[in-house]
């Protein structure tokens, strides 16, 4: 092949290989472009508050012992404290507590709900909803479930017929068959509080599961969530164990449906608590009003959140 038919071969390819480049550089841009679903929340839990010890000795609170444990690992020993009684005493402990459903009003203000996309599958968009979330609807439920009602375990369980908290204690100190026992009785179901979500604290929205399978014809309503902001909500809570007079003997439930909690103002990524125990002694620039000096006797308020 001559010079020149080299050069005319080479010019008439070069629109194709242009071409061709132009394709493979939009198809990289596309790739590039393309969205890619994000990993779904992942399940939390938490605690809120804490006491030190001396303010347990003697404390006005919920039945309770406290040893100690030394970790064999680096030889440091640390003091637990766990409801009931100590194991030892084969002695049979009831844990009295009050049910308050929460309410929950979540309205849709103009959330930037964009860290939201592409939650769980690509092309998610969360869009906030007005939508209550009413935790009475769960009371029935709940003391129809394990936590209250007595169920028979099979034998790789223990083979105990227990509250769910009193097998599990039960269990975990070798006391299946014993007199020992940790239990949970319900003395009253308080009225539903209502809590109105400010937009900044708030959102309800459809999650990327129940979005998913309403759009693949798998569910023919879509399930609204609600998730609000941890820090704003305990505050709600500390206020009404206040306003409600809650005894500290007692174990105040607050009961909700469906709503979640998040860390963080705006940070509906860093979701979700399903549920967490709170404590702290009533003192000043805490969430009740005893005395500095309990004398001993200091009120010492555990709460849960479910």
């Amino acid at each position: 092949m001559t010079k020149s038919h080299r050069l005319r071969l080479l010019a008439a390819a070069a629109p194709a290989v242009l071409a061709a480049g132009a394709v493979f550089a939009s198809a990289s841009s596309a790739l590039a472009a393309t969205p890619t679903a994000q990993p779904d929340s992942q399940a939390l839990f938490s605690t809120e508050g804490g006491v030190t010890p001396q303010f347990l000795a003697n404390a006005r609170t919920v039945p309770h012992f406290t040893f100690n444990f030394t970790d064999p690992t680096n030889g440091v020993t640390y003091p637990i404290t766990m409801v009931g009684a100590d194991p030892r005493s084969n002695t049979s402990t009831t844990v009295h507590t009050v049910i308050i459903p929460l309410k929950m009003n979540f309205v849709a203000g103009n959330q930037d709900t964009s860290a939201l996309n592409d939650l769980g599958w690509v092309g998610f968009r969360a869009t906030p909803l007005t939508h209550s979330f009413d935790g009475s609807s769960k009371v029935a439920a709940t003391l129809n479930s394990p936590a209250f009602a007595n169920s028979n375990y099979p034998s790789d369980l223990g083979g105990d017929t227990a509250q769910l908290g009193d097998a599990f204690m039960r269990a975990q100190f070798n006391k299946i068959g014993s007199s020992y026992h940790v239990k949970l009785v319900n003395d009253v179901t308080f009225p539903t509080q209502t809590l109105d979500v400010p937009a900044n604290q708030g959102l309800a929205y459809v999650r990327p599961v129940p979005a998913w399978r309403v759009g693949h014809g798998l569910q023919a309503t879509p399930d609204a969530t609600g998730v609000a902001n941890v820090s704003w909500f305990s505050a709600q809570v500390q206020n009404l164990m206040k306003s409600l007079k809650v005894d500290p003997t007692t174990l105040p439930i607050f009961l909700t449906d469906n709503v979640l909690l998040y860390i963080g103002e705006g940070n509906y990524l860093n979701c979700c608590i399903l549920g967490y125990h709170g404590s702290g002694s009533e003192m000043p620039n805490s969430h009740g009003t005893g005395s500095i000096n309990g004398q001993g006797a200091n009120p010492v308020q555990t709460y849960l959140y479910a």
